[in-house]
């Protein structure tokens, strides 16, 4: 270390006779230098941390900025420690100074280079996998969601790495109701499908967030209702010709219509909670087969129609139901009957059809 010593020697002769002599050494401390030679890049809106560090001259060390300027939200402390949260992306150069307590100082120059904030997923609407009409959502249903960097660029279809169960997390994709991941359908750059847990059950609201690669989008408040049905129609667009199957389970179409008093069976989402309770995820395939806990009504041609079945169908994920409708007598026939089934108060979109023979 560098300073001022004062000491005395002192010497013994043979005969025992001392003496001493007092003397003053002066050490000069090694040369006061910086030793970081860079300073990492940040990004806006992450907090910052880094420290300065010097070797030599004489502690203790105040450090200030000689010239120059550090990005906008950090700051230089007396310590010699860059901190703070940027607020402005860009390459920021400035002069670090030191000085030491013998009022030596040093300089050296940085550079700080600030990146934009990775852009998070934007979603733009979401409706509800079937009928495409937005609303309040319910536990189990199975929704669509539009938007920009939701996901990657080509659509990944739905995997199980547990068997039995849709994955929650896919091609880096997940997509949050209260923090609980959603099973995911499919996930692609522009939309997702997903499946609303059942613990959004009872809640008046629930907050939903995409996360793609770590980056996640801004909170949006939905709404939560007890069901909110919609008929899967032939041409996934929520309207014309449902996907609906003819008693001997060919698909019905204007050339291969049903008759009255016949089996028709259709394909929902948005039944709400069911009994045994659902759970997220769970391919059908154990009985007893889930069914709504609220009753289940239909009208086909204004008629009403008489349900045979309404409950989850064996290989279908929780989210999706089955409903079996007997086809009344004196519906007129035509090729584009209109059918609508409710469950509880909420009924399906108007504009699904059947073909009647």
């Amino acid at each position: 270390a560098g300073g001022i010593f004062a000491f005395t020697i002192q010497a013994t002769d043979s005969a025992s006779r001392t003496g001493s002599q007092a003397y003053t050494l002066g050490i000069a401390a090694p040369a006061l230098a910086i030793t970081s030679t860079s300073l990492p890049a940040g990004t806006v809106g992450t907090a910052y941390n880094q420290s300065l560090t010097a070797t030599g001259g004489t502690r203790p060390f105040t450090w200030l900025v000689g010239s120059g300027s550090l990005p906008d939200g950090l700051s230089l402390g007396l310590d010699g420690l860059v901190s703070g949260t940027p607020t402005a992306a860009g390459t920021f150069t400035f002069a670090a100074q030191v000085i030491d307590a013998a009022a030596i100082s040093a300089t050296q120059a940085f550079a700080i280079t600030i990146a934009a904030p990775a852009q998070g997923p934007l979603v733009a609407a979401i409706v509800n996998a079937a009928s495409y009409q937005t609303g309040p959502i319910a536990p189990g249903e199975i929704v669509t969601l539009f938007g920009t960097r939701l996901g990657p660029a080509a659509l990944v279809g739905a995997q199980t790495t547990a068997p039995g169960f849709v994955d929650t997390t896919l091609a880096q994709t997940r997509v949050l109701f209260d923090g609980v991941a959603a099973p995911l359908v499919y996930t692609s750059s522009t939309q997702i499908s997903a499946i609303v847990p059942y613990d959004v059950a009872g809640k008046p609201a629930t907050s939903l967030q995409v996360e793609f690669q770590g980056v996640r989008s801004q909170a949006i408040n939905l709404a939560v209702t007890q069901s909110a049905p919609g008929i899967f129609s032939a041409n996934a667009s929520g309207q014309g010709p449902g996907a609906i199957l003819n008693q001997d389970f060919t698909l019905n179409t204007a050339a291969n219509p049903e008759a009255a008093n016949r089996v028709i069976v259709l394909f929902l989402t948005g039944e709400g909670q069911t009994t045994p309770a659902g759970t997220n995820g769970k391919i059908a395939g154990d009985n007893p087969l889930p069914k709504p806990v609220l009753n289940v009504t239909a009208t086909i041609g204004g008629l009403p129609a008489e349900v045979l079945y309404a409950g989850a169908a064996p290989g279908i994920v929780a989210g999706g139901m089955q409903v079996n409708l007997k086809v009344p007598q004196g519906v007129k026939p035509d090729s584009a009957v209109p059918v609508m089934v409710s469950v509880g108060a909420s009924p399906s979109q108007a504009g699904v059809t059947v073909a009647i023979k």
